[in-house]
């Protein structure tokens, strides 16, 4: 969860949070906010897990542009400019999605999902005819 230009911004995690304790995302809110710091610990366990999850997509991305048949794999990139607004590297990111989409692509990787009021990214979206 996140405010940009005054407006809230929900992420998928931030809903699934929401759902399973309203008080976790009142205190996400909270932080967004800036009436709250951030936890500052770090989890080790959680940083191999989301490593090895990482390592895993990245077999699976492999294993995609290499299959036989010819898929057509379009990578959204993350946008590397750091001093573009955030807004704006969403949107620009939903209509590389979009434009794929368009073109079709039979899987996109890292999808920008955005409409506004929730974001998210999808790992892989996959055609289907």
């Amino acid at each position: 969860m996140q405010i940009i230009d005054g407006q809230l911004i929900y992420s998928a995690t931030d809903l699934v949070g929401f759902i399973e304790c309203t008080h976790l995302a009142n205190l996400n809110r909270a932080v967004a906010e800036r009436k709250l710091e951030p936890p500052h610990e770090k989890d080790p366990v959680l940083d191999r897990i989301a490593q090895r999850g990482y390592e895993h997509e990245q077999r699976f991305l492999a294993g995609l542009q290499h299959e036989s048949g010819g898929l057509t794999v379009v990578e959204i990139s993350e946008d590397p400019d750091r001093e573009r607004p955030i807004l704006e590297r969403l949107r620009r990111g939903r209509e590389a999605t979009l434009d794929a989409m368009r073109s079709g692509a039979d899987v996109i990787y890292q999808a920008v999902l955005f409409d506004g009021r929730r974001q998210g990214y999808a790992d892989f979206l996959r055609r289907v005819d």
